[in-house]
C-alpha cells in the first residue's frame, strides 16, 4: 500500500492564512482516506494548483469579496517529477476580504467522495462527511472547521452519489439522529449524524425545477447536471507540476 504526504509550495496568489487552511484540508483528505504519511521525505505527494477564475466585490454593508476558484488536486511522485492523477474542483468563497474568501472556498471542499451501498432489501444508501466553518478560532488564531457525518437514502442517495464529489458545495436539510454502538473494547459510545431529507447543490446548475433551487428527496430528476470527472493523467504539462 502506498502512503502519501502533503506537499504545498508557497504561492504568491494564496494568502498565508489561506495556505495554512489548504494544507490542513489536504491532510484531512489523506487521513480520512487512510493513506496519510507525515514523513516529509516521502516521495509520493498530494499537492494543489490554484487558479482564481473570477473575483468580484459584493456591495455592503459590509462589503465582501466573492471569488470563483479552481483547485487542481495532483497526486504524483516528487522524486521523479511525475504526475499520476489529477482532478479539478470549482469552488466559490465569500468573505470580508480576499483571505477570508479563500478560506471559505477551501472549507467548502468535501474530504471524501460519497459511496453508494444497498441494504439487504435493495434500498440505496450513501454516507458522506460535510465540512463547515465555525465562528470560533483555533488556539493559534487560525479559523476552525468541523465535520458532520450525513446519510441519505433511496432516490436522494442516488442523486448524491451521481452528482456530488469532493469539493461540491452543499446545503443539506434533515434531522439529527444519535447512533449508538459498541467499541472494540466493549464500551458503549454514540455519535450524531444528519439523515438528509433535502439537499441543494450550490454554485451549480440545478438538477430539478424545484422552486427552492435545489432538489427534494425522492423526486424525479432530469440528467442536466454534468458531474465533474477526473482528468487523464497526461493532461497537465510537466512544467505545470508544483513539485
Amino acid at each position: 500500500r502506498i502512503y502519501i504526504s502533503v506537499l504545498q509550495p508557497d504561492r504568491d496568489n494564496i494568502p498565508s492564512e489561506a495556505r495554512n487552511q489548504l494544507e490542513l484540508k489536504l491532510n484531512q483528505i489523506l487521513t480520512q482516506n487512510g493513506i496519510a504519511n507525515e514523513d516529509p521525505n516521502n516521495r509520493f505527494v498530494l499537492t494543489t494548483k490554484v487558479s482564481i477564475q473570477t473575483k468580484d466585490i459584493v456591495p455592503g454593508p459590509p462589503q465582501k469579496v466573492s471569488m470563483n476558484i479552481d483547485f487542481t488536486f495532483i497526486v504524483g511522485d516528487a522524486a521523479e517529477n511525475k504526475k499520476f492523477e489529477s482532478v479539478t474542483l470549482s469552488t466559490i468563497g465569500v468573505g470580508i476580504n480576499e483571505n477570508k474568501a479563500f478560506i471559505a472556498a477551501i472549507k467548502s471542499i468535501k474530504t471524501k467522495n460519497p459511496e453508494l451501498k444497498r441494504t439487504n432489501n435493495g434500498n440505496p444508501v450513501t454516507s458522506f462527511t460535510l465540512a463547515f466553518s465555525n465562528r470560533t478560532k483555533n488556539d493559534d488564531g487560525s479559523p476552525s472547521s468541523s465535520f458532520v457525518n450525513c446519510t441519505a437514502w433511496n432516490k436522494t442517495a442516488e442523486l448524491v452519489f451521481q452528482y456530488c464529489s469532493k469539493g461540491s458545495q452543499l446545503c443539506v436539510d434533515g434531522r439529527l439522529v444519535e447512533i449508538k454502538f459498541q467499541r472494540k473494547d466493549g464500551t458503549n459510545a454514540s455519535r450524531i449524524e444528519i439523515v438528509v431529507e433535502n439537499i441543494e447543490l450550490l454554485g451549480k446548475k440545478n438538477i430539478t425545477e424545484d422552486k427552492n433551487d435545489g432538489y427534494v428527496a425522492d423526486t424525479s430528476s432530469d440528467d442536466v447536471y454534468e458531474k465533474e470527472s477526473d482528468s487523464a493523467a497526461g493532461d497537465m504539462a510537466d512544467d505545470d507540476l508544483p513539485f
